[in-house]
């Protein structure tokens, strides 16, 4: 006859706890250093998009006068300012090759780690919006 088997009941602190935990504590860290990076370049997105429908509605008058098609360009740096691009050395660009147009930035941003685990990084962000004149 088989005897029963008693098991020790698991303590509420053990290793599989712990690696969870600390498993979760970094999910949570990269999701407070990632998350708002990506919003941002999210709404730097929407910018652009936002400024190609500018530019289609008075794109006679952007194509044909540089002046103007830079005073759109310096709006849109504003606004993406705004929108949390926090780059000093920003670089935007309002490029036009026959009936496409593309409205582009480039900036970057610092990560600062906690307690210095890693060294500051730098994540560099390229987003151009491109669309078709009719």
């Amino acid at each position: 006859m088989a005897t029963p088997v008693k098991y020790k009941k698991p303590r509420r602190i053990n290793p599989v706890s712990v690696t969870l935990a600390a498993v979760v504590a970094f999910v949570a860290l990269l999701a407070w250093e990632y998350a708002p990076l990506f919003m941002v370049e999210q709404e730097a997105y929407r910018v652009l998009e936002s400024y190609g429908s500018t530019f289609v509605g008075r794109h006679t008058l952007y194509t044909d006068d540089p002046i103007a098609r830079d005073r759109l360009r310096l709006k849109m740096n504003a606004e993406l300012r705004l929108a949390g691009v926090s780059d000093p050395e920003l670089e935007s660009w309002i490029e036009i090759e026959g009936r496409e147009v593309r409205l582009g930035v480039v900036y970057s941003k610092f990560i600062d780690w906690p307690f210095n685990v890693v060294k500051r990084t730098e994540e560099v962000y390229e987003i151009e919006h491109t669309f078709l004149l009719d």
